[in-house]
């Protein structure tokens, strides 16, 4: 019965100790513990709150890509990090067409090319549920500066993104 027991317990080891790190390359990748603090100032700065309860629980400043997440006045956003907006494109491209999430990719360059800095932080972006509105936002001086925010929403008529308010 030993015998028949090895190869089971062996691989219940694999799984506890090396399953996770295989499963999380597979998966969205994660920010780094000083980029996830940014984030969570980036957001708190802007009124935004989670509304997963497992956060709210934990009391944690975790943000996951795709949260939903609730402004100061009851707006729900789709919460991304800046390196993780090709969820957001994917979205697009499935909902409107290749043109819409391009020009999503432009936009974003738009608003950031010609204002960020060394030393700011990775940028967050909120989209509405319906993906037609959107902000972008980032602290300069490593979390120590301003907060930057930019606003843009989709011309359906035109396929593209157009910026609605400049970033400040």
């Amino acid at each position: 019965m030993m015998k028949k027991m090895l190869p089971l317990c062996i691989g219940l080891v694999f799984v506890v100790l090396i399953g996770p790190k295989v499963l999380a390359d597979k998966g969205i990748p994660q920010l780094t513990d000083s980029s996830q603090k940014y984030q969570s100032e980036t957001l708190d700065k802007l009124g935004i709150r989670s509304t997963n309860s497992s956060f709210m629980k934990n009391n944690s400043s975790s943000f996951s890509a795709l949260d939903t997440v609730v402004d100061n006045e009851g707006k729900e956003w789709i919460y991304v990090s800046y390196l993780h907006s090709n969820l957001i494109e994917e979205q697009l491209k499935e909902k409107y067409s290749r043109e819409v999430a391009t020009s999503f990719i432009d936009v974003q360059e738009q608003i950031l090319d010609p204002i960020i800095q060394e030393g700011d932080t990775i940028p967050v972006l909120l989209v509405n549920e319906n993906l037609m509105f959107g902000k972008i936002a980032y602290l300069q001086e490593e979390g120590n500066g301003d907060l930057i925010l930019a606003e843009f929403e989709l011309d359906k008529d035109n396929q593209q993104w157009v910026i609605t308010k400049k970033a400040k």
